[in-house]
């Protein structure tokens, strides 16, 4: 009986596929998405062709990408703003379209980036542009710089201390249990008893 009336259901009732995206922000769009796909492939392609007219694609689709955005958003500003002046919008929904424009800008991510008049809008543009800033501030000719003096090596190392097991049992003999000695007090104790064990076999 159940799977009859789904399957009548289905079969009557016009129904499609939708994607939830609760992180994306709320102007943005399939439009936008797309159109932000088609401009990744263009500058995909200009990088490898690297010829002028590949440059020029990209190059128009990122422009239409700025226009499209900033279209978007601020239709949805607009439409925020009109429904919050409406006389007829409740209490309940005018704090809830207030906090809306009050965050509107608050975002996770980093904001558009802009060089040289491209503007970096995808997480991957974002990076690269971010990775070639940065590698560009490290190429600094130091092959005629010489390095610090470094500072001399101990002569003696723990190699070179021999700690017998009898050595240790003496060492532990020496805390003191009535005392609250914990493993720092352990270690000094231990400390002062190698001190004195080398103090005493190199006299």
């Amino acid at each position: 009986m159940r799977n009859s009336i789904i399957n009548a259901a289905s079969e009557t009732i016009p129904n499609k596929l939708v994607t939830i995206r609760p992180n994306d922000i709320p102007w943005f769009n399939n439009n936008i998405r797309k159109l932000l796909r088609k401009r990744k492939k263009a500058h995909k392609k200009a990088k490898l062709a690297n010829t002028e007219s590949a440059w020029s694609e990209f190059r128009k689709l990122r422009n239409e990408v700025t226009k499209l955005i900033r279209k978007c958003k601020s239709e949805y500003e607009a439409k925020i703003i009109e429904k919050v002046n409406d006389p007829n919008t409740t209490a309940k929904d005018w704090f809830k379209l207030a906090k809306q424009l009050k965050s509107k800008n608050k975002s996770t991510t980093i904001p558009t980036l802009i060089d040289d008049g491209n503007e970096a809008i995808s997480d991957e543009d974002k990076t690269e542009l971010l990775n070639k800033f940065f590698s560009k501030q490290s190429t600094i000719d130091d092959s005629l710089n010489r390095l610090p003096p470094t500072t001399p090596l101990p002569l003696h190392n723990l190699s070179t201390i021999l700690i017998s097991p009898t050595d240790v049992i003496d060492a532990i003999s020496l805390v003191n249990p009535s005392k609250a000695s914990g493993l720092v007090c352990y270690v000094k104790e231990l400390e002062n008893f190698l001190f004195h064990s080398q103090t005493t076999s190199t006299s």
